[in-house]
């Protein structure tokens, strides 16, 4: 088994870390400014799903499929959850695992990795266990599973395969990394016959993925500075696809939209994040490392509005979550929901004191936050009428 020596760091960490050098003061979370609400917020339910992440060691977004959640916990619980209900249909709960990755959801299974290097295979309809095997080293992205291959993106930059009926690893890829790299990471993609996956050193490439050959690699970021932190371009960010165009974004780089058939840049915007972005039919909407909520034209990567209000209080990814509304969670525990159009506030829920680092989910009409205790909320969130 590898040990991993590469230092590596937590994105709220490192958020604070940049804005510190040079002995400055760190900035203060933003204050908030009250407004005029124009959309009831109503909790619907909520429910403890797991011990919860209040260390920001690993960002372990649930997921969802059909009506149930699936949750997991780093202390091994995982759950699912009666999306409309808020009840659990099943709960377990794995004190020898610890897990570090977001899950993956098949027909009959769940895949989620751990910090021992492994990666952890459950039947979807208990939860019980099926099989564990090693990987190379820490699993930090979620994996992505078909029915005959379980993909596992690890820390130290490799890319397994493994039979998802055996365990059995199938082929593997190393990429050279830098030598300072963010625990936040994108996830792999699954596109037909190609796996797409971004690297710490802002490449992203598609694999075949039965047999590991590489069909082509794109640098989405150049790494640039002196230091290692200035030189830190990972492709943090799960690239999308819609239609035949890949969305992108690094670290201290570039957003950048591509055709997928020729890898031909159609343009790029300065927007530098460690989150996922999320997509409208018309936009791209992102949090940038200062806590700017920004939003990109689809088509041209033109700039259509900032929002400054939420700066330093380190966002999660944010939600679309229709009806010309976007979700965004920060670390006091807010929830805030801003028009798409303009990206004024339309309404804000104070969840829980323990913060919201993870991405919310929009599922069947109800918001859906966890946490960093553990605990999942639902929300009915619908816009005053005139």
């Amino acid at each position: 088994m590898k040990m991993i020596y590469k230092p590596l760091i937590s994105a709220v960490f490192l958020a604070t870390l940049l804005v510190g050098c040079g002995g400055s003061k760190l900035p203060k979370p933003t204050p908030l400014e009250t407004f005029t609400s124009t959309a009831n917020t109503e909790k619907v339910w909520s429910t403890n799903a797991n011990g919860g992440n209040e260390e920001l060691l690993f960002k372990l977004t649930p997921v969802s499929e059909n009506d149930l959640i699936y949750a997991a916990g780093i202390d091994g619980k995982v759950s699912a959850i009666n999306t409309t209900t808020g009840k659990k249909a099943w709960e377990q709960d794995y004190e020898d695992f610890s897990f570090s990755s977001n899950l993956a959801v098949t027909t009959d299974a769940l895949y989620l990795g751990t910090d021992k290097a492994q990666i952890v295979k459950l039947d979807k309809i208990n939860g019980n266990l099926i099989w564990e095997k090693p990987v190379p080293s820490t699993v930090i992205a979620a994996p992505k599973a078909t029915a005959n291959e379980v993909f596992a993106k690890t820390i130290n930059g490799e890319i397994t395969a493994l039979n998802t009926q055996t365990g059995a690893p199938i082929w593997n890829y190393q990429q050279t990394l830098p030598s300072l790299i963010l625990r936040d990471t994108s996830d792999p993609v699954i596109n037909g016959q190609a796996l797409l996956t971004g690297f710490s050193n802002g490449v992203l490439m598609a694999f075949e993925k039965t047999s590991g050959n590489i069909l082509w690699s794109k640098q989405i970021s150049l790494p640039e500075g002196k230091t290692d932190v200035e030189r830190m371009a990972d492709v943090a960010a799960t690239p999308k696809i819609v239609n035949d165009t890949v969305y992108a974004a690094t670290y201290q780089g570039k957003m950048i939209a591509f055709n997928l058939q020729t890898q031909e840049t159609l343009w790029t915007a300065d927007a530098s994040t460690y989150n996922d972005f999320t997509c409208s039919d018309d936009a791209i909407f992102l949090g940038d490392t200062e806590g700017n909520v920004i939003a990109i034209e689809r088509v041209t990567g033109t700039i259509l509005w900032k929002q400054t209000a939420l700066r330093y209080r380190y966002l999660s990814a944010p939600t679309y979550i229709g009806n010309n509304l976007v979700a965004i969670g920060d670390k006091e525990g807010y929830l805030h929901i801003l028009n798409t159009k303009d990206g004024h506030f339309v309404a804000r829920v104070s969840v829980n004191s323990s913060g919201i680092v993870t991405t919310p989910l929009y599922i069947n009409g109800l918001t859906i936050v966890q946490t960093n205790n553990g605990r999942l909320y639902a929300y009915k969130i619908t816009q005053n009428k005139k």
